[in-house]
């Protein structure tokens, strides 16, 4: 299995496990009732709702049957039910959930094992996990809903492949059976890793999940004009060795954090917006960067979790990115790798402790050596909360407008080094290090 350095409890969860029908949901319960109603209204306006003009507001939980009868209502793929509704843009920005009203029986699954290839509609309940297997393509056709019993989950294998592609106003629904729906009900999407993989999700809503998406090394996945909202934990994880065939219009709301990255995958992402999360951050884990990238400003920091996080090529960082550093770490330019932290007057590139109480000196700086490339360069940038701010080994390292003054010290030599100001810039590089 890939590495687990940012994982909760659910790689395996009860995923893999074959459940009795103790864990399926009681028909008879209150939980296994609908009212089967549907409603349209305006969405709120803010930062995660311009520009929808009426939403559904039934929710995909609140409305259908869990198990085994009552009238199985409206998906409620846009229920307005989170701040701010369906984000701009967010699964391909609908304004209206253009979904029929369901007939027939919904569809159960106990422990469904997709090995050839299939096609799905309509309302599917899932009493204990989806497998797709090597070789298979399970085609989700716009409006279809997948409900899943507590605890269960949706796992790509190997090679297997999901066509799950909805429409603007048809969305594809991952959800809770329960009535009253709450994060963590069901467990996550998973997709194994392999680079033949062909998975395709695209105007699609995932809610009330432990974890949204759990991408492993190795996958070959396509996210687009995606909601991921009120997630028990991280909202997408996205592995170092991930391909993003394509990423874009991505939206999550409310989880505990907006995703955890491979520092490979960074530069990968498209359109990407969080709101509302515990942990309001971009997780990014232990891996060596080896091919050119940019980290741009999603509005949400930057969080690295793990030491050891290398630039061995150039990394440049957009005005107003904030990298959030746990204890004990530092970040370095290594093996023929530059740092360009390009802040503006009005947008610094900030590098600060995690903590939310710093103390000075809770991690340990930015590392410069002669085996780094000589491109680095910080421009209006703040290193904060760090001892040493910046250390340098036989390496010239060209600031401008730099303020290292929030840390216990400024600057650390190895033999040689020093800072090179640009022409006419102002530096408070702060104490020196001793």
């Amino acid at each position: 299995m890939p590495s687990a350095w940012f994982r909760g409890p659910t790689r395996v969860g009860s995923l893999f496990a074959i459940f009795t029908l103790v864990n399926a949901t009681d028909c008879s319960s209150d939980d296994a009732k609908r009212s089967g109603t549907r409603t349209y209204e305006p969405s709120q306006s803010g930062a995660a709702g311009e520009g929808s003009e009426g939403v559904d507001v039934s929710g995909s939980s609140q409305s259908g049957s869990d198990c085994c009868g009552g009238a199985p209502g409206n998906a409620g793929a846009f229920a307005d039910d989170s701040p701010g509704g369906v984000s701009q843009g967010g699964a391909g920005a609908a304004t209206r959930n253009a979904c029929p009203e369901p007939t027939g029986v919904e569809i159960m699954h106990g422990f469904e094992t997709v090995d050839t290839d299939a096609t799905w509609s309509g309302i599917n309940v899932i009493g204990q996990g989806v497998s797709v297997k090597s070789g298979a393509v399970l085609t989700l056709e716009p409006c279809t809903v997948l409900k899943f019993q507590p605890g269960q989950g949706f796992h790509v294998s190997d090679e297997g492949s999901v066509h799950a592609v909805g429409a603007p106003d048809k969305p594809i629904i991952f959800t809770s059976s329960r009535r009253t729906p709450a994060a963590g009900d069901w467990d996550s999407i998973v997709v194994q890793g392999n680079t033949s993989n062909d998975v395709v999700f695209k105007h699609v809503i995932v809610e009330y999940s432990s974890e949204g998406f759990d991408i492993w090394a190795g996958a070959n996945v396509e996210l687009s004009s995606v909601l991921v909202r009120q997630t028990k934990q991280t909202a997408i994880t996205l592995e170092q060795g991930v391909t993003l065939a394509h990423f874009d219009d991505v939206t999550v709301q409310e989880p505990l954090r907006c995703m955890d990255l491979g520092p490979s995958v960074v530069t990968q992402l498209g359109s990407f917006s969080c709101t509302g999360a515990k942990d309001g951050t971009i997780g990014v884990g232990i891996g060596t960067i080896t091919e050119p990238s940019k980290w741009k400003n999603w509005g949400v920091p930057y969080k690295v979790l793990t030491n050891n996080t290398y630039f061995e090529a150039l990394v440049e960082l957009d005005p107003g990115v904030e990298i959030q550093l746990e204890p004990g770490i530092n970040l370095g330019a290594s093996k023929g790798g530059a740092l360009r932290a390009l802040g503006t007057k009005e947008q610094h590139v900030v590098f600060r402790s995690s903590k939310p109480v710093p103390s000075g000196s809770d991690w340990q700086g930015l590392h410069f050596s002669d085996d780094g490339s000589a491109n680095s360069l910080l421009r209006w940038t703040d290193v904060r909360d760090a001892k040493p701010a910046v250390f340098l080994s036989h390496y010239v390292l060209p600031v401008e407008n730099v303020d290292f003054s929030k840390s216990a010290c400024g600057l650390e030599i190895y033999q040689t080094g020093s800072l090179s100001p640009v022409l006419g810039s102002t530096n408070d590089v702060g104490a020196t290090c001793p």
